[in-house]
């Protein structure tokens, strides 16, 4: 039994009387070298000559040096990522023609678009406010005040002489932050950007 086989490569040359796959290449390569000409589509069904066609565009210009052919098969990159397969062919066929003093820059953009390579601006505004300040002094002066409001305390209870005035300063100083954050919550501008929980974050 005698098998044939086919190659399905394109012919390089268009085989049909009519010279239609011919035709429509030399139409496509005048457009090509147009300069306000950025895409051009090529469809057609299976097996209607698209490849032929091209490759009769690609002999017709293979002398021209501003122009670059860069092949990619979707069909050999559609189980990976088809972006990042096209992103490394473009800069593969691209890569000849880059000038020596822009490679790193080329390069670069490479790496951006596959996402390897990326900058950010970060904007940080912080500053202390009055309401902060307040309620880390009086957070302070409350620490301070503990021990002598225990020691005037404990003489209240064990009937012991202290000093009243003494002892009302040292319990008020003992809720002052208290004291602050009801003020703030009372009187704080709605426009204030300062939140309870900034305050107390501050000291955090």
């Amino acid at each position: 039994m005698e098998f044939k086989l086919f190659d399905e490569k394109p012919s390089q040359q268009d085989l049909f009387d009519g010279q239609n796959h011919s035709n429509l290449a030399e139409k496509i390569s005048s457009i090509l070298a147009m300069k306000d000409i950025n895409t051009i589509g090529l469809d057609g069904c299976l097996g209607s000559g698209k490849s032929t066609v091209l490759s009769i565009i690609k002999d017709k210009l293979k002398g021209n040096e501003k122009i670059t052919f860069i092949d990619f098969d979707v069909e050999l990159y559609h189980h990976g990522s088809t972006k990042k397969a096209l992103i490394n062919v473009l800069h593969d066929g691209m890569k000849p023609k880059v000038k020596k003093y822009i490679e790193s820059a080329f390069c670069d953009y490479k790496n951006v678009a596959l996402g390897n390579k990326f900058s950010y601006e970060k904007q940080q505004k912080s500053s202390m406010s009055a309401w902060t300040f307040s309620f880390i002094f009086t957070s302070l002066l409350s620490i301070q005040s503990f021990r002598f409001f225990l020691l005037d305390l404990s003489k209240f209870f064990n009937n012991e002489p202290y000093n009243a005035f003494t002892l009302i300063a040292e319990s008020a100083l003992l809720i002052s932050p208290i004291i602050t954050l009801l003020f703030f919550w009372m009187f704080k501008s709605k426009s204030n950007s300062i939140n309870l929980s900034d305050i107390i974050k501050k000291i955090a």
